[in-house]
């Protein structure tokens, strides 16, 4: 089967899938306007999260578009713009998302299922300084209880996690290390390190442009300048050594540096 039969027979399925959410659930299509501040790899998929923009201009709560399949993935057909052609979402554009209705998955909360049957649109873009001013920066990136082999700070165990009200935040740093390093069989890795109010933190990397700016570069620590950081906790994942519990994950879905 060929790469074009096997998306559509994969479109066809999801919109079986997503067909039988909406007579489940009741859901109904509403657009939101968001301003994206992630479209992070994951898996073989995408995240995409940002905030609302409301009416008035203003940013009001979080979103993630999420495809009704378990993984929640989203495809890049899923996300384009306008048709099958189209360009797909910058961090930093402001977009229209279809969706079917909101469904938070534990600490969560911000999901939203997307509507597979309608094109994602674009709006206008803002600048850096705009997203500048809406940094949260909480006292702490959601709880600090664990950390992974070549991480700091970067691991929640899921029975903490699922006490969290959120699993999204934009954080302002004033420097920022992009570390690439050997991972487990060789497998090249990426890491940003920096420090938040006197905390050390090394959280992996799923911004896309950032690893196709950094991965050519080679083994070793790359220093940039201020940069607005969107933080994301993963699904829950289940560790195959150690205690065999269930953990999530802090991640860098984008990297915003200052112009």
């Amino acid at each position: 089967m060929g790469a074009s039969a096997t998306l559509t027979k994969s479109y066809k399925e999801l919109k079986r899938h997503v067909s039988t959410i909406k007579t489940e659930t009741g859901f109904s299509m509403v657009t939101k306007r968001i301003l994206c501040l992630a479209n992070s790899r994951k898996h073989g998929d995408r995240c995409v999260a940002g905030r609302e923009v409301l009416n008035d201009g203003s940013v009001g709560a979080w979103i993630r578009p999420v495809s009704g399949r378990q993984d929640e993935g989203v495809t890049l057909w899923e996300q384009r713009y306008d048709s099958a052609n189209g360009a797909l979402p910058q961090v930093l554009d402001v977009i229209n998302v279809p969706l079917l209705g909101h469904r938070p998955n534990g600490c969560q909360s911000e999901n939203w299922v997307l509507d597979p049957d309608r094109w994602w649109t674009k709006d206008h873009e803002v600048n850096w300084a705009t997203i500048a001013t809406y940094a949260e920066n909480p006292d702490v990136l959601f709880v600090n209880a664990g950390r992974t082999f070549a991480g700091l700070n970067d691991e929640i165990p899921n029975a903490v996690a699922v006490g969290l009200p959120n699993s999204l935040v934009l954080i302002a740093v004033p420097t920022l290390c992009i570390r690439v390093y050997a991972g487990y069989n060789d497998a090249r890795k990426m890491q940003a390190r920096f420090q938040y109010n006197g905390v050390d933190y090394a959280l992996g990397i799923t911004d896309p442009v950032i690893e196709a700016e950094f991965f050519p570069q080679g083994l070793g620590e790359y220093e940039t300048g201020r940069s607005l950081l969107c933080i994301s906790l993963s699904m829950p994942f289940t560790k195959t050594n150690g205690n065999g519990g269930e953990y999530r994950y802090k991640l860098v879905a984008a990297v915003i540096r200052q112009p």
